[in-house]
């Protein structure tokens, strides 16, 4: 008898999990859908971008919200929410958000109010605005929406930005990428990229057929110098995309469709683009050829992410056998994909077995009837799974609004027995905003 693969282990606990109302928990706050949702990398912490204006800081330990940021134009939705990393030298700045209004705002620490000193999450009710980045299209005099935004280690070659131990800020609106010193609040550079792909998307609200960036995302430990960005002309966009001059790789799908976004694995030998067609388009980085075409969703597919390399049990030990591997050609474990759409449901997928057409994903969950998933995340230690999203009206947002809903998962030892898929400690509750 074979055996199981980590990928069909992962993918039962989380069905299992994800079918036990024991594991839920829900984060109420928000009064209309969320966009984006992203764990805190070494924290307990979490924030969320949303349709009413506002983001938030969460408290995963007690589920309430830590910090309502309500700095944007409540006008126009937040569209992301992104942390900087632990210990950046730009220690001034400890969240960024983008809206639909075209500003990042920079977010960080208010110092002097008794709170600066304070250890653990308290800290984050003294966040205020200490920044901002406005995008503009300046020959049409209108903001772009901003559909990317992550902070990236700054250049280190002697070049702006003002310190290469400092961190970047890499955004995208309309057809461009943008690459902005933190501490100086500078734009370092900037890269309008042009229709390439057959595909067209707006129709006469794009009466200049642009390609619009739905996503840029740097390869794990490349900095700025590989990003792969997602077009709505259908292609991907590889290589040092914000240098001019520079020739980026042009990736084209096998389906036509415009692209929504991207997802590395940890080790950067895979790739999935996902697809307003319900696909993911998953491409091997070593030769740039696809490896795989997912097809499981009947709606877009908003997002993807790989199961963390953490998640394996090993932490660092398990990222750096996965370099390991990478370097030596083999497979690089864990290959688990989990891709969301606004069909409801949420795909679980082994990029490492599926070739060519690939229509029978590990395990498809499926989410309450009237909640399109827009964002989904998995923290860093792989214990815990987000899904945001919501419908856009009054009557899908309730009485308490719309909520994210927050899975405990449960260890590799109950998946394997089917016992106890999830531990009863409390958090069944609901949290409370």
């Amino acid at each position: 008898m074979s055996s199981t693969t980590f990928e069909e282990r992962k993918s039962v606990t989380l069905a299992a999990c994800f079918n036990d109302k024991r594991c839920h928990r829900r984060l109420i706050g928000h009064r209309a859908r969320t966009f984006d949702f992203q764990f805190h990398p070494t924290e307990d912490a979490a924030i969320s971008a949303s349709e009413d204006g506002t983001a938030r800081v969460w408290d995963l330990s007690s589920g309430r919200c830590a910090k309502s940021l309500e700095g944007h134009n409540k006008k126009h939705e937040v569209l992301r929410a992104c942390w900087a990393p632990p210990g950046a030298a730009n220690d001034s700045v400890s969240v960024a958000t983008g809206s639909a209004d075209g500003i990042v705002r920079l977010w960080g620490i208010r110092h002097g109010d008794g709170r600066d000193g304070k250890s653990g999450l308290d800290r984050y009710q003294s966040l205020t605005v200490v920044g901002q980045l406005r995008h503009r299209n300046e020959a049409k005099g209108l903001d772009g929406q901003v559909y990317s935004c992550h902070f990236i280690p700054a250049p280190s070659d002697g070049a702006p930005p003002s310190s290469a131990a400092a961190m970047c800020l890499l955004t995208a609106s309309d057809s461009s990428v943008h690459l902005w010193d933190v501490e100086t609040r500078k734009r370092v550079s900037s890269r309008a990229l042009s229709k390439v792909g057959a595909h067209s998307i707006g129709g006469e609200r794009n009466p200049d057929d642009l390609a619009f960036v739905f996503d840029a995302k740097p390869r794990p430990g490349s900095g700025s110098s590989v990003l792969a960005v997602a077009l709505s002309d259908g292609t991907v966009r590889v290589g040092d995309v914000l240098q001019e001059g520079e020739k980026a790789a042009v990736l084209r799908g096998v389906t036509d469709t415009h692209l929504t976004s991207l997802a590395w694995s940890d080790d950067g030998t895979v790739l999935a683009s996902c697809g307003g067609n319900g696909t993911i388009t998953v491409w091997d980085t070593r030769t740039w050829t696809v490896r795989s075409v997912l097809w499981g969703h009947s709606r877009p597919v908003y997002g993807a992410a790989f199961y963390p390399c953490a998640g394996n049990g090993g932490g660092g030990a398990a990222a750096a056998a996965a370099a390991a591997a990478a370097t030596s050609g083999q497979d690089c474990p864990p290959q688990l994909l989990l891709s969301w759409s606004s069909d409801e449901t949420v795909c679980a997928w082994d990029t490492g077995r599926a070739t060519g057409d690939a229509t029978a994903p590990l395990a498809t969950l499926s989410v309450d009837k009237g909640f399109p998933v827009y964002s989904c995340s998995v923290s860093a230690d792989g214990r815990r799974f987000a899904l945001a999203g919501g419908g856009g009206d009054e009557k899908s947002a309730g009485f308490l609004g719309v909520p994210i809903k927050l899975v405990d998962l449960s260890d590799e030892a109950r998946a394997k027995d089917g016992k106890d898929s999830c531990a009863d400690n409390g958090s069944n509750k609901p949290a409370q905003g």
